[in-house]
């Protein structure tokens, strides 16, 4: 059921990823593979809250959980809290990357988000030798200060190395900002997710997420 859910995100069908997951979770609700699974599920489909709740509730089971905290920083960016993101920053690696949480948190006060958006691609750009899959969080910081065509190339090539997180370029709530952009939708074409299938389906019911 986990794994099903995963394959059922990538094609924005989020009512029955959340189906799948819950399933997954009422055999082995202890697993962190599997929460994730359930914050992942939440994460794409938009409902941010229900994605830091979720986590918290993880953490609390799992301190530390690298991947978690990852999650986690991304939805406290969407719902605006770039306080808390820059906290967790401060403690780990961010999606594979050492970066300043306190330089963050001092853009963000000095100018607000697009501030701390420039600020993390600069620390972002400073990494030496980051592996392709660092791609995905590349692409995400660019679309956020607004340069799609280079946020373009850092899926080209994530799309050259084969790397996993490709399935998910689609349905990214920020990458998906991209599509009818022609390049980006060929990106999509060439990983195998049917446009029309990876649209906005994030429909669950506040009932649905919430259990």
């Amino acid at each position: 059921h986990a794994v099903q859910s995963l394959v059922l995100v990538t094609r924005g069908r989020f009512d029955e990823a959340m189906i799948a997951t819950r399933k997954a979770r009422s055999l082995d609700p202890l697993s962190p593979f599997i929460n994730l699974g359930v914050a992942w599920v939440h994460h794409f489909a938009g409902r941010n809250e229900d994605t830091v709740r979720e986590l918290l509730d993880l953490l609390a089971l799992k301190p530390g959980l690298e991947e978690a905290g990852n999650i986690l920083i991304a939805a406290y960016e969407a719902l605006g809290r770039f306080e808390e993101a820059a906290a967790i920053i401060s403690r780990q690696r961010c999606w594979g990357l050492s970066l300043d949480g306190a330089a963050l948190l001092d853009a963000y006060k000095r100018a607000g988000a697009a501030e701390y958006w420039r600020e993390r691609l600069g620390q972002m750009h400073q990494q030496v030798g980051a592996p392709p899959a660092v791609a995905f969080s590349f692409a995400i910081v660019q679309v956020q200060v607004g340069d799609y065509d280079r946020a373009i190339d850092q899926i080209e090539r994530m799309v050259e190395h084969h790397v996993g997180g490709c399935a998910f370029v689609a349905i990214d709530p920020v990458l998906s900002r991209m599509r009818g952009i022609p390049r980006f939708d060929a990106l999509v074409e060439r990983v195998g997710v049917p446009l029309s299938e990876a649209v906005d389906s994030r429909n669950l019911t506040p009932e649905d997420a919430r259990r």
